[in-house]
């Protein structure tokens, strides 16, 4: 084991992104969207943009372990942003983001 590998920061970042990964996974898969669409990475653009303002505002205040909620607040993210594009959302994600 590596110094990175014992690193509290680099192991809950580590989560972090496992989070973020699993999360936009289940997003496409639940609105059959290919990982090859073009409208993706300005829509992964715009989706961090707003994770990074709002998991900031939600977890550094508070230095709760925000890093649990991470895939949460990113899907919430992304799919405001494909909804604010036209993208229309099921009923079930709808109502998780507003």
């Amino acid at each position: 084991m590596d110094r990175w590998e014992q690193n509290p920061e680099i192991l809950m970042m580590r989560q972090v992104f496992r989070q973020l990964e699993a999360a936009h996974d289940e997003l496409m898969a639940k609105l059959k969207i290919s990982v090859f669409d073009q409208r993706l990475p300005v829509w992964r653009q715009r989706a961090r943009v707003l994770f990074e303002k709002l998991w900031y505002q939600h977890v550094k205040p508070t230095g709760n372990g925000g890093e649990t909620q991470a895939g949460v607040v990113y899907t919430h993210c992304l799919a405001r942003v494909m909804a604010a594009d036209g993208l229309q959302l099921p009923d079930d994600i709808v109502s998780a983001v507003e």
